[in-house]
């Protein structure tokens, strides 16, 4: 019994070390994955037009972080409030 608690304690630290560092190219999958690895959330679609979307994540300490896809690709990474955001998404010319 006291094997199974150091070895879910040992668990348990790898886990809450794993970072979350978006890089730009990675793909929507990677980086959800990386997002959920880190405890950061289930992201939320915040926008899309033509071929961007555009997410971020539900915690406090990332609210005003917006991440930019471009046909399932990370390309850029930016902070703003949320009604400039969609007003970015909404005059994007293609």
């Amino acid at each position: 019994m006291m094997r199974l608690a150091i070895l879910m304690a040992g668990a348990l630290m790898l886990i809450g070390c794993a970072g979350f560092n978006p890089q730009s190219g990675m793909s929507y999958d990677e980086w959800k994955n990386s997002a959920g690895l880190s405890f950061r959330g289930v992201p939320e679609l915040v926008g899309m037009k033509d071929n961007i979307t555009v997410y971020k994540l539900p915690l406090p300490q990332n609210n005003n972080t917006f991440y930019w896809f471009k046909d399932g690709r990370l390309i850029q990474v930016t902070q703003g409030e949320l009604p400039q955001i969609r007003l970015q998404i909404e005059n994007i010319n293609h």
